[in-house]
């Protein structure tokens, strides 16, 4: 089914593509594309249907923290797969509800940047471990953005792009998580 919005992350040999909007509505759907052949296989549904979410292995699991649901509200849940059990837990909410943020992965800690909590976009950074289960308000990032992307390079996040909310933006900014 074609749809956008949606979570794509690798674990193993897998390609795992969680939830976005289809043209059906927004979906819970979980679909895992093996490495070795061309057939998508539906797997466990997560709990909660979102839109505008992203995620992130952290050890063996997929973190997909908020999203938009279905009624285009902004969630606060984080909810974790286990690819090896098939199965989904609730963790620690968001602090605050979000979509369309920005997500990285560092050092077995996971990072959110700015988004949108349902009135603007933010330029908010949280920082989630996953061994205590509590997020952490980090230092905000000049430009409030969502619809960006993160990527770690050499210990450092760079956010890129991204809208204001209303026009795109060209500026890329450098997070420094060990700071």
């Amino acid at each position: 089914d074609p749809r956008s919005g949606m979570a794509a992350v690798v674990y193993e040999d897998a390609l795992y593509v969680i939830g976005g909007e289809t043209p059906t509505g927004v979906s819970g759907e979980v679909l895992r594309l093996d490495g070795t052949g061309p057939t998508w296989t539906k797997v466990a549904n997560k709990p909660h249907p979102a839109q505008d979410v992203g995620g992130v292995l952290l050890g063996e699991k997929i973190y997909v923290p908020g999203g938009s649901g279905p009624d285009g509200k902004p969630l606060a849940t984080l909810e974790v797969y286990d690819p090896r059990q098939n199965t989904w837990e609730e963790r620690a909410p968001l602090p605050e509800p979000l979509a369309a943020y920005a997500i990285a992965a560092f050092e077995g800690r996971l990072y959110l940047f700015g988004g949108w909590d349902g009135q603007q976009v933010v330029s908010s950074v949280w920082e989630y471990d996953p061994t205590t289960d509590i997020w952490t308000r980090r230092t905000p990032m000049p430009t409030a953005r969502a619809w960006a992307g993160a990527a770690v390079i050499q210990g450092k996040v760079y956010v890129v792009g991204g809208s204001d909310g209303k026009t795109p933006l060209a500026v890329n900014e450098v997070y420094y998580p060990q700071r």
